[in-house]
């Protein structure tokens, strides 16, 4: 499901949060999905690789880990390598 998130206006620190993953959004995201359903498989795919895998250089590290919560990061790259229609990755988790 698709939460909204309210954000002060004009607060710095809150417009780069959403700055950063609006930019990751339109780098991964494909607007191509032929349900909703499938989009918001898509969209928690990348949250999920977003929030566990990738490093963010301000907390030199994931946020899920700044929270202290854990997910099986081979199945969170495989899911995202999936849904993102990313082979390369897929044949590297496979293989590996």
């Amino acid at each position: 499901m698709i939460r909204h998130i309210r954000a002060r206006a004009k607060h710095p620190q809150t417009v780069g949060k959403m700055e950063a993953v609006n930019k990751t959004l339109g780098r991964y995201m494909k607007m191509n999905f032929s349900s909703v359903e499938e989009g918001q498989r898509r969209l928690n795919a990348l949250m999920d690789w977003y929030n566990f895998i990738h490093i963010h250089s301000i907390i030199k590290g994931t946020p899920a880990a700044a929270y202290g919560l854990e997910k099986d990061n081979k199945q969170v790259l495989e899911e995202f390598a999936r849904c993102m229609e990313l082979p390369n990755l897929m044949y590297h988790l496979v293989k590996g």
